[in-house]
C-alpha cells in the first residue's frame, strides 16, 4: 500500500508530500478507503479529492483561488512581520 500512496504523490514537492502523508496516516483506515475506491479511475485505483470534498479529509484547511492564495500569503507574511 504504501507504494501505492508515494506513486500518487509523484508530482508534489517534497514538503507537500510529507504534509499530506502526515494528514492521511492520522486517519489510515480512512486512507485504505480512498485508496481502494475504483469508481474513480486514476492510476487504476484511488479517490481524486478537490474542493470541500479535500477539505473535509483534513488535505487542506480551505477552498479558494489565486486571489484568497494571495490574501493569506500576505496575511501570514504581515503576522510573521509583527512578531520580530
Amino acid at each position: 500500500m504504501l507504494q501505492q500512496i508515494l506513486a500518487s504523490l509523484d508530482g508534489l514537492t517534497d514538503l507537500e508530500q510529507k504534509e499530506v502523508l502526515r494528514v492521511l496516516m492520522s486517519k489510515e483506515d480512512r486512507l485504505e478507503k480512498l485508496m481502494m475506491n475504483t469508481t474513480m479511475l486514476t492510476k487504476d485505483l484511488g479517490t481524486i479529492l478537490v474542493g470541500e470534498d479535500a477539505v473535509k479529509e483534513g488535505i487542506i484547511r480551505e477552498v479558494g483561488g489565486m486571489k484568497e492564495a494571495l490574501q493569506k500569503l500576505h496575511a501570514l507574511i504581515g503576522n510573521k512581520n509583527k512578531e520580530k
